[in-house]
């Protein structure tokens, strides 16, 4: 467990983290050697990238998650070198590499996401234990759990850790996607945060506009409980609902870069900007967070400068909830 000791920190949870490589090319050729202008390599993972920011905003986070194989030890280096606390439990099998390859001339993204490393059961209850053990000395004050699980892990495992949370009174945000989003929802986390494709396989139905995408948010906190639901859009913005109304925001024009982190981006400057009630409004905070990481190489590497700069620029479609 890292030595650092915390007051009170965010605490992300990132089962299936990964080595991150991006490269930037000025073409990209299908079946030629391609040659990258600008090579990236770093810590990666939904989580990782959620407590790069919130640390970027001046909060404090550990990350948490499993690592094996020769990738372990590269993951633990560029945490190390970016200042970023972690616990990483070892696992066997190897940690996975996710590899982005951004066109400059097409401005088109393609990704190779490996699966990660088997874990097993004794895997997830030391993770779960890890958990616990930070709440019960009283330093989380937020929990967020983020993205895919592991082969091996049992589809309830956030749902597990979502009890645990509840049972301490600390609030978890769930982004997640497929069975693990649909046992956690069903855990009831404080806030569910997902985009319009996992929300729509979440419902059992295909959300291609906003009013879609607004219904989705009223359904998701109907049927589950969740005291707030928001759902992304990428370029079209984000909708939020919790129970006393609904908002609708857009991002400011930006010149785009990578989508990749803009929504873990987005969580953590939501959870930074609550948790610390600075006269900030959350949801426009989040919002130009996305924007501000679109907009550079690299997920979770936008500036706090920028990420206020895009706040700033953000439009409200609908909605008056202020006090979420």
């Amino acid at each position: 467990m890292c030595g650092t000791i915390f007051r009170t920190m965010l605490l992300t949870v990132t089962p299936n983290p990964c080595v991150d490589r991006t490269y930037q090319l000025d073409h990209f050729e299908i079946n030629r050697v391609n040659r990258p202008t600008i090579t990236y390599v770093m810590a990666g993972g939904k989580g990782i990238n959620v407590a790069r920011v919130y640390r970027t905003l001046g909060g404090d986070a550990l990350a948490l998650g499993f690592a094996g194989g020769i990738n372990a030890q590269v993951l633990r280096k560029a945490l190390k070198m970016e200042g970023i606390p972690s616990h990483l439990i070892k696992v066997h099998g190897e940690t996975r590499t996710c590899i982005a390859m951004i066109d400059s001339d097409t401005g088109t993204q393609t990704e190779l996401n490996e699966a990660g490393p088997l874990v097993n059961e004794r895997d997830c209850h030391e993770l779960i234990r890890s958990v616990e053990r930070l709440m019960d000395d009283n330093t989380v004050e937020v929990l967020s759990l983020s993205g895919s699980l592991p082969p091996g892990a049992d589809p309830c495992l956030y749902a597990e850790l979502i009890g645990a949370a509840n049972y301490h009174s600390v609030p978890v945000a769930l982004d997640a996607s497929g069975e693990a989003l649909l046992e956690g929802v069903q855990a009831k986390p404080w806030m569910v945060k997902v985009n319009k494709v996992e929300a729509g396989q979440l419902l059992g139905i295909e959300i291609s506009s906003v009013q879609q995408c607004c219904n989705a948010a009223e359904e998701i906190w109907k049927q589950f409980g969740a005291r707030m639901v928001i759902i992304t859009m990428g370029s079209e913005g984000a909708v939020q609902f919790n129970g006393s109304g609904l908002r609708i925001l857009v991002p400011p024009a930006i010149k785009f870069v990578s989508g990749v982190g803009s929504g873990d981006s987005f969580l953590a400057a939501y959870l930074y900007t609550l948790m610390k009630s600075d006269g900030h409004d959350a949801f426009n905070v989040a919002m130009g967070a996305g924007a501000a990481n679109a907009s550079v190489v690299g997920a979770g590497l936008c500036t706090r400068e920028q990420i206020y700069s895009c706040s700033a620029g953000v439009r409200e479609l609908s909605g008056v909830v202020r006090n979420v």
